[in-house]
């Protein structure tokens, strides 16, 4: 073969690499626009903290000045965490300050980002002894479009990479999404995550306005970003995690999966995720409409 197809050959295969990766991390974003969030999962709880955190932040005058060591181990603990979630990084920090609540430390610090991403204002750390929430502030604006909001989380969120390996983000945000308080929330996915509820590793993102700003947030566990053999394993079948298993399952069991009515919608929406990538028959395809039509996935604001 001439060099210069062989060349052309390569850049074409790698463009179309590129081309399918942006398509697989496209897909592992759901955001849909509802009525309301009355059914989402530790709502008000995620109300008190990032109301907390945003009106503390609002009216808190920031520390310029070196930290202390103790400080800089802290700072140390969030660059590290988020280097597990996003793709943007922390750096430089432009201020802190230390707080207390309930006889515990609560450090909040600003950061200057290092990448230029669409809408974003800034970026600061409400950082607890149990989770971290991460608040970005953006253009209000972004909460007008779920294609804005599907974007900037793209932007920011780090799929498919050591140590969590991030899977999915599910997003729901209020249609009227004018009002204050929070406004959007979702969890996120990640691969060996333990059971549901565990303190110190839950994951979401959650959308939340004040009277004059706009955040989209990410609440982090403080342990997830512990090396893989010091986190819990997820209780699942063969000790495998739900993403594992649900890969190496036929695609007729699948479907039988699916008809029985048996199992939770987050399992049911994995598999169809599951069965929709692959080459399915048109029996099997037509099976799975069935299915579905029969036992719909519930949606996040249900």
């Amino acid at each position: 073969m001439p060099r210069y197809l062989w060349l052309a050959t390569i850049l074409f295969l790698a463009r179309g690499s590129l081309l399918l990766a942006a398509e697989q991390e496209k897909a592992n974003i759901t955001v849909e626009a509802v009525d309301n969030l009355s059914g989402e999962n530790s709502y008000q709880d995620m109300e008190t903290t990032i109301c907390d955190a945003a009106k503390t932040l609002e009216q808190s005058v920031m520390e310029t000045t070196p930290a202390s060591q103790e400080v800089k181990a802290a700072l140390d603990q969030e660059r590290r965490q988020t280097s597990g979630i996003f793709k943007t990084q922390l750096l430089p920090l432009q201020g802190h300050r230390i707080l207390s609540e309930q006889k515990r430390d609560i450090s909040l610090t600003r950061w200057k980002s290092t990448q230029d991403i669409a809408g974003l204002r800034d970026v600061s750390v409400w950082d607890t002894p149990d989770f971290n929430i991460y608040l970005f502030e953006v253009d209000s604006e972004l909460l007008d479009s779920t294609e804005a909001i599907r974007s900037f989380l793209r932007s920011i969120v780090l799929f498919s990479a050591p140590p969590l390996n991030i899977e999915h983000v599910y997003f729901s945000v209020l249609k009227n999404a004018k009002i204050t308080g929070i406004v959007g929330l979702g969890p996120i996915s990640y691969e060996n995550a333990p059971s549901a509820g565990l303190v110190g590793y839950e994951l979401y993102a959650v959308a939340y306005r004040t009277e004059t700003k706009t955040y989209l947030c990410i609440r982090a566990g403080k342990h997830l970003v512990l090396d893989t053999d010091q986190r819990p394993s997820a209780p699942s079948k063969n000790a495998s995690t739900r993403s594992d298993r649900i890969k190496t399952t036929e695609t007729s069991d699948l479907l039988h999966e699916l008809a029985s009515n048996e199992i939770g919608s987050k399992e049911e929406e994995a598999i169809i995720h599951e069965l929709v990538s692959r080459k399915l028959t048109d029996e099997e395809f037509n099976e799975l409409g069935v299915s579905y039509s029969n036992n719909p996935c519930q949606s996040l604001s249900q």
